[in-house]
């Protein structure tokens, strides 16, 4: 009925979005990783098939869209902060970048392939 389908949908519109704490090694902070909505995914995409696009370029865009304060729910960076992001020590970005990925269900895989195109 549609009444019966109404209901699910409200329920389906109200519900709670997934999100995942990450403990960020080098900056002693725990983020709340959340999946890139299917707009930004969408992006992603392109960006890999831009073949002017670099490691860089895929580690930011996945920190930007996926990392949030788990105090106020709000994006912790924008895309303002990119050039910053890629001055970061690899050895912390990395990890947090593929754990996005991985909440986003994005291969990981590519990344790694990404670093050899590098």
């Amino acid at each position: 009925t549609a009444t019966g389908n109404g209901s699910l949908r409200q329920k389906i519109l109200a519900s709670e979005i997934k999100t995942t704490p990450f403990e960020v090694e080098g900056w002693d902070v725990t983020v709340e990783l959340r999946s890139m909505t299917v707009q930004e995914k969408q992006d992603y995409a392109a960006l890999t098939e831009d073949e002017n696009a670099h490691l860089g370029d895929y580690l930011t865009r996945v920190v930007v869209t996926t990392c949030f304060d788990p105090k106020t729910g709000e994006k912790i960076f924008s895309d303002e902060d990119s050039g910053w992001i890629k001055e970061q020590p690899a050895g912390v970005m990395e990890p947090l970048a593929m754990a996005g990925m991985r909440v986003s269900g994005l291969d990981v895989g590519a990344l790694e392939r990404g670093k050899d195109d590098s």
